[in-house]
């Protein structure tokens, strides 16, 4: 009777008992082995502990499910950032600079640092224009206009600034 190896499941012949078996299972070994190096085979459940990935694509892949794990990469690229814990931090040795207006076509992107609450705390405008809120985060009270290279203190126009 034959009986399985525990990591590729190849067939392994019982000594004195599958004689005239032994051909059948170095040839269904051979293909199973074939398919499985040229990517034909579907793998369900594999443990690596270390890879090389030079290509492909990798879909609804969860890095660090269970134990929280670093990526180290040259570039992401993504529409949001869902972080369970609750806390995103962003460290660098070096420069950080967040570009979201990558084609500088100047349609008003802007970036936007909110309360937990969705209230305004800072706006950062394509053109320049900084706005810093107050607590509710209804009224900028603090505004730099980069165009008129002025600073807004406690209003919206002009007539308060430096």
């Amino acid at each position: 009777m034959v009986t399985y190896t525990s990591t590729y499941n190849l067939k392994l012949p019982v000594v004195g008992q599958d004689d005239d078996a032994w051909g059948g299972y170095i040839n269904d070994n051979t293909n199973a082995l074939e398919n499985l190096l040229t990517g034909s085979t579907t793998v369900t459940s594999l443990v690596i502990t270390t890879a090389d990935i030079n290509g492909g694509t990798l879909d609804n892949v969860v890095i660090g499910g269970s134990t929280p794990a670093a990526i180290t990469a040259t570039g992401v690229s993504t529409d949001a950032i869902t972080n369970s814990s609750g806390n995103l931090s962003i460290s660098s040795t070096q420069s950080i600079s967040m570009v979201f207006d990558s084609n500088n076509d100047q349609t008003n992107r802007e970036f936007n640092l909110q309360h937990d609450s969705g209230a305004s705390l800072i706006k950062v405008q394509e053109s320049g224009d900084i706005s810093f809120y107050e607590d509710t985060g209804a009224t900028a009270k603090l505004f730099w206009d980069a165009s008129a290279e002025s600073l807004v203190v406690g209003a919206s126009s002009t007539a308060n600034c430096f």
